[in-house]
């Protein structure tokens, strides 16, 4: 019951960061603040960066879809996800959220290099579409995301320890079972046969 509130909070999140990281890209991709100032995005010395930002997006999304079908894989015994299973669920989502740094670290980049960029009269016509105080919020927030994010990923750790412990008493339990099965007909052939009458 823990593990699937945990994932459902997960996806949330990761929709929400999703949204996120897909509006600021989108917003310095197509050349924002530039084209109302009538210049064109191509112009800008950071078409790298905002290739760079478009792979990593790419791969976020791909990502996201390895974490998604790996979280609902059940390839345990009894229908359970195994350990392995989490184990790569767990990797998968350590590499999301390595590429939403990256994506963060080349949207600041960004930033920087336009702050750097920018004369007076374009700075004035800056201030007066986007605050700074405002942005610097949201790189607060997205910050504060990706420490939940963390977190998140460390209880998944503990799960995943509980798991294990669970594991291996069903494995016990299996094993049980299954000797039982093999050993008592035979016990019983052997009492039928050789047994007194």
């Amino acid at each position: 019951m823990h593990k699937r509130c945990l994932n459902k909070t997960f996806i949330k999140v990761s929709r929400k960061i999703l949204f996120a990281v897909i509006f600021l890209a989108g917003f310095f991709l197509t050349g924002g603040v530039c084209a109302q100032a009538g210049e064109h995005p191509s112009d800008d010395s950071s078409t790298v960066e905002r290739t760079a930002i478009r792979n990593l997006i790419k791969e976020r999304q791909q990502l996201y879809g390895q974490y998604q079908s790996q979280i609902e894989k059940r390839s345990g015994i009894f229908g359970n996800q195994t350990k392995n299973d989490i184990r790569k669920a767990n990797d998968i989502l350590q590499n999301l959220i390595a590429t939403d740094t990256r994506i963060f670290m080349e949207m600041e980049n960004i930033m920087r290099e336009k702050e750097r960029n920018l004369g007076t009269k374009k700075f004035e016509n800056i201030s007066k579409e986007y605050d700074l105080a405002n942005r610097n919020q949201k790189l607060i927030e997205y910050n504060a995301t990706i420490e939940k994010l963390t977190r998140s990923l460390e209880e998944a750790k503990k799960i995943n320890q509980s798991q294990k412990a669970k594991l291996g008493v069903y494995q016990f339990l299996s094993y049980l079972a299954l000797i039982l099965i093999l050993v008592f007909p035979g016990y019983r052939f052997i009492k039928s046969r050789f047994g007194t009458k």
